[in-house]
């Protein structure tokens, strides 16, 4: 039972993925938002508006792939606790 995955590192995994798809769909949406803005390029206030939103999804998109990289190596790791426990079980275990 020492080499169980637990439950809850699983449970939390999903609830972060979840939560990453989430915030990874909103910087899209902001960054297609961009892609489509028209910018009067004499309005002072619409171009310091635009480097504002552009400064804020670079921000957001850089964050994103820090968690994900985290998330991708803890989920990789518990990949291989469950791969260990399951082996262990194929290997020292009958089936009943």
């Amino acid at each position: 039972m020492q080499l169980k995955p637990s439950v809850s590192t699983g449970a939390q995994l999903a609830n972060e993925s979840d939560s990453l798809d989430a915030r990874i769909a909103a910087n899209k949406a902001e960054g297609a938002s961009l892609d489509g803005m028209y910018v009067d390029e004499n309005d002072q206030y619409e171009v310091d508006n635009y480097n504002s939103r552009v400064a804020s999804y670079n921000t957001e998109r850089q964050r994103l792939i820090t968690a994900v990289n985290s998330w991708d190596q803890r989920s990789k790791t518990f990949d291989s606790l469950i791969e260990t426990y399951n082996n262990f079980l194929d290997t020292n275990c009958t089936p009943q």
